[in-house]
């Protein structure tokens, strides 16, 4: 008897776990909405919106470019080309090469105009280059968010569909119990344990499935990765 005491007390304990657990991640919910956290906020997945592309390099190569950060990272870049053109008056690429730097910082014998020119262009060239390699790193990380992304999904997919299998065995498994327990045959506590399960499985199901809807979102709006 005390040992079937013991672990009732480990079931209830275990079942206010998850309640807070659910709580928690109800808040956070709330939270990223933007809601009141004490808001009884919950989210069921559309289906038909969070289906992933089919094709993850194509929703690359049309989302990245009209993301909002990488099109104004692009203006950046004109900006810079811009600028340095309207410098040196000329619209061909300028070449900086080691020996113009080493030029610019060293030769004594050169006029102070050339020095200040020589630096002015490779001032110029150096902003070029960095707005250059910041949209060609943001590019590259926004590719690899989405198939991040793209990635969790379908695993999120998988593991939600092992969960519902997992579900229907527990279900049955409740059901085999409550008729041993009408028949004498099994005691409360095995009840407790199997309706324990169910509800076990279905905080996991709900949790991946918020999940998946993350990630779909955030699919269907990259930018919100930058």
């Amino acid at each position: 008897l005390n040992t079937a005491r013991h672990q009732l007390t480990q079931a209830n304990a275990q079942l206010d776990s998850l309640f807070r657990h659910q709580v928690v991640a109800m808040q956070n919910l709330n939270h990223m909405l933007g809601l009141p956290l004490s808001n009884d906020t919950a989210i069921t997945l559309n289906r038909t919106y969070a289906s992933p592309p089919s094709n993850v390099e194509q929703h690359i190569a049309r989302e990245v470019p009209q993301s909002i950060n990488i099109r104004q990272l692009e203006l950046d870049v004109a900006s810079a080309i811009g600028a340095r053109r309207v410098y040196t008056n000329s619209n061909a690429e300028i070449n900086i090469t080691d020996n113009d730097r080493h030029r610019a910082l060293t030769t004594a014998a050169a006029s102070h105009n050339t020095i200040a020119s020589l630096r002015n262009r490779i001032a110029l060239q150096d902003t070029v280059d960095r707005a250059r390699t910041g949209l060609e790193q943001a590019e590259r990380n926004m590719s690899a968010a989405i198939h991040r992304a793209h990635t969790n999904y379908t695993g999120l997919v998988a593991q939600e569909a092992s969960l519902q299998r997992d579900l229907t065995q527990a279900q049955a498994a409740l059901e085999a119990v409550v008729i041993n327990f009408e028949l004498g045959y099994a005691t409360q506590l095995e009840v407790d344990r199997a309706n324990l399960a169910i509800l076990a499985i279905q905080q996991d199901i709900e949790r991946v499935l918020n999940d998946m809807w993350i990630q779909a979102f955030i699919l269907e709006n990259p930018s919100l990765l930058q």
